[in-house]
C-alpha cells in the first residue's frame, strides 16, 4: 500500500498512489476574521509549471465540536481549500470561580481542588529557604500573619509572599491560583510580593505529586509554584449502560453547546429546568447555575435553584 510522501502535511491517494498536497513551510495567518493555514511546495501539478497547494480556512463555530475539515474547491487539480469551522478556532475562554473550583468553559467540566486544602499546609525547603503554603486556604499563623497563603522564612526573617484566596481560574488548559498583597517588594517599593500556583494533569502517585517551587522574581516579587495532580485532569465520561450482553449508548443524547429546556407553568409556580446529560451544563447566557451543575432549576424570578436531587454532576461512570 502507498504511503504519504515524506513530509507531506496533506495527501491524495489515487488508487494505489500517494500524491502531497503540500507541505507546512509556514505558520496560520490571519486573514478578514478567519485563521488561515497553508501548506505548499506539494506535488507537481499537471500543469508541469507549479507545485501542489492546500489552504485550510478556520472559522469560530463553538457548536461544531466533532467537526472535520470540509473539502471546498479544487482548481486545476493543483490548489485544494478546505473549510473547518470548530471551536477550537474561537477565540480563548477564561473562566474563574470561588470556592477552590472552577469548570471549563468549552466542555463544562468541573475541578474542584478543595481536597488540596490542608489543615497543616505543606512545606517546601528551598537551600537555606523554608516555604510553607496552603491552597485556597491560609497556613497556619506562626511566623506570618493570619491571612498568608504562602509563608517564607529566610535567615530569621519571614514574609507573606501572598493573601490567601479560592478564587481558581481556567485558561487554555491550565488551573491558577494567585495570592496577592503579601509584604512589600523591597527591590520595588511599588510591587508586593504575590504566590502564583499553576495546577498541571498529573498523577498523584507519581513522584513529585505535592507542590514544587519553580522560581522568584526579584524584579515584581513574585513566586511561581507548580503542582501535577490527578485533580487537574480533565476525565473523559463514558454516557453508556451495561444491559446484560447490550450496550445503551446515550451519547447521542450529549450537547457540546447548548442544553434541554423544559418549561414548567402551573398557578402556583412556574419555573424553566436546564438540563444536561452524562456532563455538566454549557454555558447559559443570563442564567448563573452552580459551576458542574447538570440540571439547574431558575424560577420566574430568575432565580437559579440547584439541589442534590437534580443531580449536581460530579463523576457519571455508567
Amino acid at each position: 500500500s502507498a504511503s504519504c510522501p515524506y513530509g507531506a502535511a496533506a495527501c491524495l491517494f489515487n488508487g494505489t498512489k500517494a500524491i502531497s498536497l503540500g507541505e507546512p513551510l509556514s505558520s496560520p495567518r490571519w486573514d478578514n476574521g478567519v485563521a488561515v493555514l497553508q501548506y505548499t511546495n506539494g506535488d507537481r501539478c499537471p500543469d508541469g509549471l507549479r507545485n501542489k497547494t492546500t489552504t485550510i480556512r478556520f472559522k469560530c463555530e463553538r457548536d461544531q465540536a466533532d467537526s472535520k475539515p470540509q473539502l471546498i474547491t479544487f482548481f486545476n487539480d493543483c490548489d485544494y481549500t478546505f473549510y473547518w469551522g470548530t471551536p477550537n478556532a474561537c477565540e480563548l475562554k477564561v473562566n474563574t470561580h470561588d470556592d477552590c473550583r472552577v469548570t471549563n468553559p468549552t466542555t463544562g467540566y468541573l475541578f474542584d481542588l478543595s481536597s488540596l486544602s490542608s489543615k497543616d499546609g505543606y512545606a517546601i525547603n528551598d537551600r537555606q529557604r523554608s516555604i510553607k503554603l496552603n491552597i485556597c486556604s491560609a497556613v497556619k499563623p506562626e511566623f506570618c500573619d493570619a491571612a498568608a497563603g504562602v509563608c517564607v522564612s529566610e535567615g530569621g526573617k519571614h514574609l507573606n509572599a501572598g493573601k490567601a484566596q479560592s478564587q481558581l481560574t481556567y485558561s487554555d488548559q491550565m488551573l491558577r491560583l494567585v495570592y496577592k498583597d503579601g509584604d512589600e517588594c523591597s527591590k520595588n517599593p511599588s510591587f508586593k510580593h504575590q504566590s502564583v500556583f499553576t495546577f498541571v494533569c498529573g498523577s498523584d502517585s507519581a513522584a513529585g505529586s505535592l507542590p514544587s517551587f519553580v522560581s522568584f522574581s526579584e524584579d515584581t516579587c513574585t513566586w511561581q509554584f507548580t503542582w501535577h495532580t490527578s485533580l487537574a485532569c480533565e476525565k473523559k465520561v463514558e454516557c453508556s449502560v451495561q444491559n446484560g450482553t447490550s450496550t445503551i449508548n446515550l451519547g447521542p443524547l450529549m450537547k457540546h453547546v447548548g442544553y434541554y429546556e423544559v418549561l414548567q407553568s402551573d398557578e402556583s409556580d412556574s419555573a424553566v429546568f436546564y438540563l444536561s446529560l452524562c456532563q455538566p451544563l454549557n454555558e447559559i447566557v443570563g442564567v448563573k447555575c452552580q459551576p458542574g451543575a447538570a440540571a439547574c432549576r431558575v424560577t420566574s424570578s430568575g432565580e437559579p435553584i440547584v439541589s442534590m436531587n437534580l443531580c449536581v454532576f460530579l463523576h457519571w461512570i455508567y
